[in-house]
């Protein structure tokens, strides 16, 4: 008979983990196993994080600064040198180096874009489980509310938003914001009034359990994969939105380095310097589809009735 603790007829017992830390581990484990099914959606998981890495290192890996001209450069095609510095995509009509501006681009389209998914979906959440949860003349005055800003096509609302606040990032961002937390609303109200009816919620009643403590512990977390999911489609189209603007004018202003305000730019020049669209054309498209597929991939990977 040993008598080492520890040590059962001869074979070693485990230490005992905790519950709520193989739980975590078991969910990581289930949520891997399910995404490596989705090859498609773990490139496009890969673009998207070289595209948040490349705008994050940005002063880091540029070649020159996105700011500084050179008229003697201006219109170089891609692969120019000069000296040791190779323009790969080339310059654009007063010189500027393209491959740093589209990198600068990166992070302000990045910037932008995931600050207002973050704002409007913590409006839309708050208010989603404050009417799903509670009912009411709240409630009703709430999806009202949500239903009149439906209506209103969403990029004549957001010119008429930043027409009026002025062209900054920050009344983009609140802009975009403010313009889209109805789809949060009406997602999880939906979800919240059938989860609020469900068995565990009236345990927690029946143990006392405040309203705003199951709305908290038990409803969110049962939103919260609908929530990621919603806020990765509007990501994408976030982005796309911001360049339209920028190419309109109404959005990010020069000299700041915007895909759309660079398009727009580089429209005069098509004929003699393609390279002026094609880049930042080509930035825009592969983000904004690395990002749907993204959420494809989640919305397959974290809707359970996929399991």
């Amino acid at each position: 008979m040993n008598s080492g603790r520890g040590r059962t007829h001869g074979a070693t017992v485990a230490p005992l983990q905790a519950p709520d830390a193989y739980r975590q581990r078991s969910r990581y484990a289930w949520f891997l196993g399910r995404a490596r099914r989705h090859t498609v959606g773990v490139v496009a998981a890969a673009v998207l994080v070289a595209v948040f890495l490349t705008a994050a290192a940005a002063p880091l890996i540029v070649p020159r600064s996105p700011f500084h001209q050179d008229l003697d450069l201006r219109t170089m095609p891609p692969g120019t040198r000069n000296g040791a510095v190779v323009y790969l995509l080339g310059t654009d009509q007063l010189g500027r180096d393209v491959l740093s501006r589209v990198v600068y681009g990166a992070r302000i389209s990045l910037a932008i874009s995931v600050s207002a998914v973050v704002g409007s979906a913590v409006i839309g959440t708050v208010l989603g489980l404050a009417t799903g949860f509670w009912r009411g003349p709240f409630d009703r005055v709430v999806m009202r509310l949500a239903d009149l800003q439906l209506a209103i096509p969403l990029i004549l609302l957001a010119l008429l938003m930043v027409t009026l606040w002025g062209p900054t990032t920050q009344n983009l961002i609140l802009t975009f914001a403010i313009t889209n937390w109805p789809l949060y609303v009406r997602v999880v109200r939906s979800t919240t009034l059938v989860i609020r009816e469900a068995q565990f919620v009236e345990a927690a009643r029946a143990l006392g359990q405040a309203n705003v403590t199951i709305a908290r512990r038990h409803i969110f977390p049962n939103v919260l994969n609908s929530i990621i999911v919603l806020g990765s489609f509007q990501m994408a189209q976030l982005i796309i939105l911001e360049g339209a603007l920028s190419f309109l004018g109404v959005g990010v202003r020069p000299p700041y380095p915007s895909w759309g305000n660079m398009l727009a730019d580089g429209r005069g020049y098509m004929e003699v310097a393609w390279w002026l669209v094609l880049f930042p054309g080509l930035a825009i498209v592969v983000t904004a589809l690395a990002v749907n597929i993204v959420g494809d991939t989640l919305r397959d990977v974290l809707d359970p009735r996929l399991s």
